[in-house]
């Protein structure tokens, strides 16, 4: 499986926990979000951005995770595919 098919099938099953109330932990977030953006100031090294997004994503225990985390993470994976336009 190529790593863009592993990234959203760990971003589904992230959805399935995120809730959708308003509160937002920003905690996994912030992290995903300044990455991501230290690797495209860095010559926009879109591959960089990526591997970093899907190590990330890919180390997260989905049964531990806080459904608000979850959310979270959804909504900066949002912002961020909105350069990307890949992910959603």
């Amino acid at each position: 499986m190529d790593k863009l098919k592993s990234f959203k099938s760990f971003l589904k099953k992230i959805e399935k926990k995120a809730t959708n109330k308003n509160r937002y932990e920003k905690r996994l977030p912030y992290r995903l979000k300044s990455m991501f953006i230290k690797r495209m100031n860095n010559d926009l090294d879109v591959r960089e951005a990526f591997d970093g997004l899907y190590k990330i994503i890919s180390r997260i225990d989905i049964e531990k995770l806080d459904p608000g985390e979850a959310s979270g993470i959804v909504r900066t994976l949002r912002e961020i595919d909105g350069v990307l336009q890949v992910i959603f």
